[in-house]
């Protein structure tokens, strides 16, 4: 048995998801036309739909839970238990525009814990984040509406629940199943399983789709083979990784990128870096220029002589090398980490083969020549001894 209390209000599921879905779909179909229209590629669509997939899913176990808490599937088997007397209500405007507002809760937070992030596009990936979640719930609702109506007639029982959540402490239960019909049949209820298995579908194609057109706007995220050796190809280097993670006092991959393959990154990154780190990963990512003399230094012992382009290309990577590990111990501050690339040029060139004498000219070079040149946000604080 159900108590009800008179101070709650009730309103029908079906006619509450069917109500709130009309509203959230139109906030939803919004946020995806303008994440198309800032990102021009179809991610937005791919999240939103595998957020509806999920939806779906949950809005199965959901009415399959509810469907045995009075009797099971079977429609022959269904009990109601006591009869009890309930106020009710159409569906009010405030639980009608809950998930908008969730969505907005979420996109606004990205918002704000990515304020000091580098992240890139960090509104647009906010209306995406708001498009997927209008989404989820959209896809909860329409195939809840669905699975509670089929029920219903089914069994001939109508279900009801609060009007608002503050009413849940009032009643031992949040739903109510009333007789309202005779039952429609007694043939077993097996929609739930064939619209789990469509939605799991549309959900692990939505994933393998997002997931490729991640790596196509993420190159460097891709998987590359480890070689030590000097090549011109795209690789993961362990001897350069074995340098930076000395510097940085923890695990280091470094990659060395192709021409080609660094254009493509420059196109999905928006900038001209010649080398970035990946904090999260501790992953560093270095232009081909960087890389080459770097690979020279350290497998063949070239150390070109001083006033030389050679020499100055060299004490650029090896600083560029030391700044990118700065990164990976310190962080996303620009001064800090070139100043210990600076600091540390001479044990990093030391490391990868020159001899000491050798390794003090390059810091000295880079110290003299380029230093002064770089741009203030390297310098900020200046980088004393």
């Amino acid at each position: 048995m159900v108590e009800a209390s008179q101070t709650v209000r009730w309103m029908a599921l079906r006619a509450y998801r069917r109500r709130r879905w009309t509203v959230t779909i139109a906030a939803a179909g919004l946020a995806l036309a303008i994440a198309a229209l800032l990102r021009h590629d179809s991610s937005a669509l791919l999240l939103s739909m595998g957020a509806f997939s999920l939806g779906s899913l949950l809005a199965v176990g959901e009415m399959t839970l509810l469907a045995h808490r009075y009797g099971g599937l079977d429609p022959a088997s269904v009990h109601a238990g006591e009869e009890v007397e309930i106020a009710v209500s159409p569906p009010g405007p405030a639980a009608c525009l809950a998930p908008i507002g969730m969505g907005a809760f979420a996109a606004v937070a990205f918002l704000l814990a990515a304020h000091a992030s580098p992240v890139a596009n960090k509104p647009t990936v906010a209306v995406i984040a708001f498009a997927a979640i209008c989404s989820g719930a959209v896809g909860f609702d329409v195939v809840g509406a669905a699975l509670t109506g089929r029920w219903e007639r089914a069994t001939g029982l109508g279900i009801y629940r609060p009007q608002c959540r503050v009413h849940w402490k009032c009643v031992r239960a949040i739903h109510v199943a009333v007789a309202e019909r005779p039952a429609g049949g007694a043939t077993r209820f097996r929609l739930p399983a064939l619209l789990a298995a469509a939605a799991t579908l549309l959900l692990l194609v939505s994933v393998a789709d997002v997931q490729a057109l991640w790596l196509r706007e993420a190159p460097w995220r891709a998987d590359l083979p480890t070689v030590r050796a000097e090549t011109n190809a795209s690789h993961v280097d362990p001897a350069l990784g074995s340098v930076a993670s000395r510097l940085a006092g923890r695990t280091v991959e470094v990659r060395c990128w192709s021409h080609s393959d660094w254009s493509a990154i420059h196109r999905a990154r928006g900038d001209s870096a010649v080398g970035f780190a990946d904090l999260h990963a501790s992953r560093i990512s270095l232009a081909p220029m960087v890389c080459r003399p770097l690979m020279a230094l350290e497998y063949r012992g070239v150390q070109p002589a001083f006033g030389s382009d050679a020499a100055w290309w060299l004490s650029f990577a090896v600083v560029a090398l030391g700044h990118e590990a700065g990164h990976i111990a310190l962080g996303n501050n620009e001064s800090r980490a070139e100043c210990f690339g600076l600091r540390s040029a001479d044990r990093t060139a030391t490391m990868l083969g020159a001899d000491a004498t050798y390794a003090m000219l390059l810091q000295g070079t880079y110290r003299n020549l380029i230093y002064p040149r770089r741009d203030a946000v390297y310098r900020a604080g200046g980088c004393p001894l």
